[in-house]
Formats: C-alpha cells, structure tokens, sequence
C-alpha cells in the first residue's frame, strides 16, 4: 500500500504547529485526536522538536511514573513532581498515550502540579507533557502552563482531496478514471486518511460500490457495535462523528455497519458529479465547434430556433443529430454517452466505467 504522510496537509500541519508551538514556549499539551488517525502526528511532533527534548514514552499512573524516572539511590521512587527538577532531570519531553478514564483524574491533577512547579524553572530547563488522548471529555485545569489541542476544527474539506491525490497512481492511459478515483476516495474517507489510503488501493468497480468493504473494514477497527445513535462523545471518541467546517459528519464504516448504503451511494455521486459535469459541458461546447465545421448550415439553422439566452443542451443535441442525418456514426454516439451520462447523474445513479467515454475518444 502506498501512503504518504497526512501530516503534511494544511489543516493536520496547522494543527501539529500549534502543538509544536506550545511545547516551545514550555507547556505540556494535552492533544486530542480519535482513535481513527494514526500515529504520524506524534511521530512528526517528536522528530520537530528532538534538538529541544529528549523523548520517552510513559504508561500507567503519576505513581508509576515517578516510579520510572526517580534516580534516587536507595532504589525508592519519587514521592513528589518537584524531585524531577531536584534530581536535575531536565528538558525531557514526556509522551502519555491515551491514559484511560479512571487515571486521568489523577493525570490531570499531576499536571497541574508539574506544570505550576516548572514556572519558576529556567525556560531552557523545564519538561513538557505531550499527552494523546481520544477521550473528547478529558480536559486540563486552567493553568498557564498547560494547553489543550483538538485536532477536530483543523481539518479542511480538501485535505483528504489532496491526500488521495498523493497516493492514488498516476495513470497515463485513463486521466479522468484516476481523477474520479481521487474524489470519490476523498469522499467518501474524508477525516480518515488510513481509510483514504486503503480505498485508492481498491479496482475501480470495488470502489463504486463499497459498502460490504466499508463494513468489513468497521469490523477489522472494532466499530461493529457501534450504533449511529450511540453517544456522540462515543461515536467521536473513535472519529465515526466529525466537524468539518460547520458540518457533523458520519463516518463511512460506521454508515455501512448501520445498513446506510444510501448515504455512501451519495458521496460517491456527489464525487462524480464535481468531476463529470464541467466535463459535459465542456465537451458539449466542443462537440458543437466540431458539428459545425462537418455542417455549418445545419447548426447555424439549431441556433436560429434558440432563443438568445438558449442553448443546445446535450439530450436536445444528440435529439437533432439523430434526427437530422447529417453526422456521423462517432460523433452521434459521442453525444449519446454524454447524454447517458448527464441523465444519470440528474437521477442520482452513479455512473461505471463503461458509461463513461474512454481517453481517446474525448474531443481535445
């Protein structure tokens, strides 16, 4: 599978320099992310920042903490945070991966304290936390060394267009398959770029239709007992309810393990049609230029019965081409598949590769 990294895109880079940002000026962050996205972005926060900390990763309670960092002789640990900066242990960064819901009462409380001790360290000298969580209800006390990120609000709309533009292959011989490949993976991925990545892997015809690989692929990240009318803090905690913009979202997967095969038919629709539709236009403008050079009087007569403001459109034109005898067979059938395509999409069908006319036989 190919992948590339998400965390270069607009909105995830805008996120990570917020989190990158507060770590500089000496705060522990508190980021926020559903269980859907990877790990990249504590990746890439670590490999920015490792002239500043030096990094290692923490588990379980404070207790247990203080535990694995005490330097104390007689082998006992650290009672309280302000040994840290005693014992010298200094410019660490702290990495704590989703600590569960009965620890973070004492996480919180932990910080605030580490946090409040540090204020009066030297800048240069202080330990930062960078705490994951996909826990939307976990928050920090209000405390100037402390910051809250969530990645939800960064997104953009076309961030997962131009992931799936990175990842899907370049195809020399079916330039406008491999654009509608794009949209529709976006589509129907949208925050989740591991989905994204995975779809662009699939053949066309498994692409435009699916539903039963959108529910295997639930059941494979544990979301098949996850209902639509679950909690919303559930249904985010795992990413399968997201803000972008203004808009609340339903995860892909968890529409195809509800039985929504409607709602997933749509956004493959709505993928087709930013693609299809000014191609329609643009051929029907360009197929009216070639008709007119076979047979200037005929259109010149289509024209006259037009209103000013009027104008051929591609069912009515493949209507009077039939009807006129004046074209040929290619042209003829060019404007019917155009046509078919139109027709379709206006009756919310999607369209297969076989309605669609191949590379060679548009008009340049």
């Amino acid at each position: 599978m190919k992948t590339t990294d998400w965390t270069d895109l607009p909105g995830p880079s805008l996120f990570l320099q917020r989190v990158e940002q507060d770590l500089c000026e000496s705060k522990s962050v508190l980021a926020v992310v559903p269980s859907c996205f990877d790990d990249r972005w504590v990746y890439a926060i670590r490999s920015r920042l490792e002239n500043n900390y030096e990094w290692r990763e923490v588990s379980g309670s404070p207790g247990e903490f203080l535990q694995e960092i005490s330097t104390r002789k007689d082998g006992q640990a650290f009672i309280h945070p302000r040994e840290i900066i005693e014992k010298g242990i200094v410019r660490q960064g702290f990495v704590l991966k989703n600590p569960s819901g009965d620890k973070w009462n004492e996480w919180s409380s932990f910080l605030q304290s580490f946090a409040e001790l540090h204020r009066g360290t030297n800048e240069l000298n202080r330990n930062v936390f960078l705490v994951t969580s996909v826990e939307t209800r976990n928050i920090l006390p209000n405390e100037l060394l402390l910051s809250e990120r969530r990645i939800e609000g960064f997104i953009r709309p076309e961030d997962p267009f131009f992931h799936a533009a990175q990842v899907v292959e370049p195809d020399e011989t079916d330039s406008l398959w491999r654009k509608i490949r794009m949209h529709v993976c976006s589509e129907v991925a949208q925050w989740d770029f591991r989905l994204c990545e995975q779809l662009c892997e699939l053949s066309t015809k498994d692409l435009l239709d699916p539903f039963d690989w959108l529910r295997e692929y639930g059941k494979l990240r544990g979301w098949d007992d996850v209902s639509e009318t679950s909690d919303p803090k559930i249904l985010r905690q795992h990413g399968l309810l997201f803000s972008i913009g203004k808009e609340q979202i339903k995860h892909s997967a968890l529409l195809a393990l509800n039985g929504n095969k409607t709602e997933i038919d749509k956004r493959i629709w709505i993928a087709q049609v930013r693609v299809l539709f000014p191609i329609i236009e643009e051929q029907r403008v360009r197929l009216l230029r070639a008709l007119g050079k076979i047979s200037p009087s005929t259109i010149r007569l289509w024209e006259n019965d037009l209103g000013p403001e009027d104008s051929l459109g591609i069912g009515e034109l493949h209507h009077r081409m039939i009807c006129s005898g004046a074209f040929g067979l290619r042209p003829t059938t060019f404007a019917w598949k155009l046509k078919n395509i139109r027709n379709k999409l206006a009756h919310l069908k999607i369209c297969k590769p076989s309605d669609i006319p191949d590379d060679h036989e548009w008009f340049r």
